[in-house]
């Protein structure tokens, strides 16, 4: 590279740089109308989404393959899928036998002390809760059958989420059995990661493999924000403009983060925003949908950054899956 080259390059660097950060990622959505009116639960790297549905007052739950278009495997009826990990392994709740577990080997097995399995690794270790009316928080392995309670000390707890590392994420009462904080469970223990700067609640509901949490906290003027918690401590990830309430519920190995910000043109008005290279988007300006309806709730992101929640239309609501544009070369 000759000398004026060089010069050329180190003036024109900064500008790609910052047109790379402002890039608007691209997305488009996935038709899955055929599926019927169901709810999508969890999304793994590979594209499977654990689903269910009801038919004739009946729960029926299958996983769906996004990159295939088809149902790669069906569950028994009333066994309720709510929880898939990258390798497959699924567990979830049933109606009248209480909480399972189902690994690659397509055995069932049931999980009597669980009493709903929020998140499941490829390990076989699930995250959810048990305890009846006053729930609290347990880890469960399926390999040697042993239950791990949490709790900050209150009598009220959820785990939500864990990585393949065993860490969790979830929420639990303080000794005061009023305020609710978010925790990170690691390594045997426990963790109580505040607040971001209120004296109110957070809750922690999703985790990444580096170990960051990501939920919703109370800032110091009392609003509820989203935030990502990682080694540097807990950051506002803000709001959508005009809105004043947003929680995050999801986040990849690439940090992209999505969730909903709501309270905004009005008391009903919510938007899913996703996260990414420091910015907060809107998804119904990156991907309007087509019938008009309102991207309002995620609940996932994998690592290609598909997106899956629940768009609404008035009072209905249906399922969503959008997936990164062929077009959007922007780094996550």
């Amino acid at each position: 590279m000759t000398l004026r080259s060089w010069r050329w390059f180190l003036l024109a660097a900064p500008l790609f740089a910052a047109l790379a950060v402002d890039a608007k990622p691209r997305y488009r959505e996935v038709d899955i109308s055929s599926l019927g009116d169901v709810l999508p639960f969890a999304i793994n790297d590979s594209g499977l989404i654990a689903m269910q549905k009801f038919v004739a007052g009946q729960v029926v739950s299958f996983l769906y393959d996004s990159g295939t278009g088809q149902v790669v495997r069906n569950f028994p009826v009333d066994d309720g899928v709510t929880a898939l990990s990258d390798n497959g392994n699924a567990a979830g709740r049933s109606r009248t036998s209480g909480s399972w577990f189902v690994g690659q080997d397509g055995v069932r097995v049931g999980i009597p002390t669980l009493q709903q399995a929020l998140g499941v690794n490829d390990a076989g270790v699930i995250a959810g809760f048990g305890g009846g009316f006053f729930v609290r928080a347990v880890v469960y392995s399926t390999a040697n059958g042993t239950s791990t309670p949490l709790s900050l000390g209150g009598a009220q707890s959820a785990a939500f989420a864990i990585n393949s590392s065993g860490q969790v994420a979830g929420w639990s009462r303080l000794p005061d059995n009023v305020t609710s904080h978010a925790f990170r469970w690691s390594d045997g223990a426990l963790q109580d990661l505040g607040t971001l700067g209120g004296d109110g609640q957070s809750i922690g509901r999703a985790i990444d493999e580096d170990g960051r949490v990501v939920g919703g906290a109370t800032t110091s003027s009392g609003e509820e924000h989203a935030f990502i918690y990682d080694r540097r401590g807990m950051h506002d990830l803000g709001t959508l403009p005009g809105c004043t309430w947003s929680q995050a519920t999801g986040i990849n190995d690439k940090g992209a983060i999505v969730g909903t910000s709501k309270f905004c043109t009005s008391f009903a008005d919510e938007h899913v925003f996703l996260y990414r290279n420091g910015r907060l988007f809107d998804l119904n300006e990156l991907a309007p949908a087509a019938d008009g309806a309102v991207y309002s709730t995620a609940t996932g992101i994998n690592g290609a950054g598909a997106i899956i929640g629940f768009a609404t239309s008035g009072f209905t609501h249906r399922a969503f899956l959008l997936v990164r544009d062929l077009a959007d070369e922007t780094d996550d």
